[in-house]
């Protein structure tokens, strides 16, 4: 559905077999989509506010799930060394004394 090839289906003057372009606009929706006219009819400023505010939400859960991996990477590293963390704390002790 290519609007700028619309022009060359607009001939119903000169071959009366052809329909109107309106009408055949509206054969080649029915055909398509199953449905005369769309669910939702959106402007264009619509669309773009739409998008622009699923781009932020999608960046906000991203920023979220990256805190929330490094602090559990963090964690883990804790967790998983437990010796290194004594041999840390060892030399904290021995270094303040």
């Amino acid at each position: 559905m290519n609007p700028k090839s619309f022009g060359k289906l607009d001939n119903h003057k000169q071959e009366k077999w052809k329909a109107p372009l309106p009408q055949f606009i509206e054969n080649l929706y029915m055909k398509r989509f199953g449905r005369e006219a769309p669910a939702s009819v959106l402007s264009f400023k619509e669309i773009t506010k739409s998008k622009i505010q699923k781009k932020v939400a999608a960046k906000e859960r991203k920023a979220v799930i990256r805190t929330t991996a490094a602090s559990q990477d963090t964690e883990d590293q804790q967790q998983n060394n437990p010796d290194q963390n004594f041999a840390h704390d060892i030399n904290i002790a021995i270094y303040k004394n």
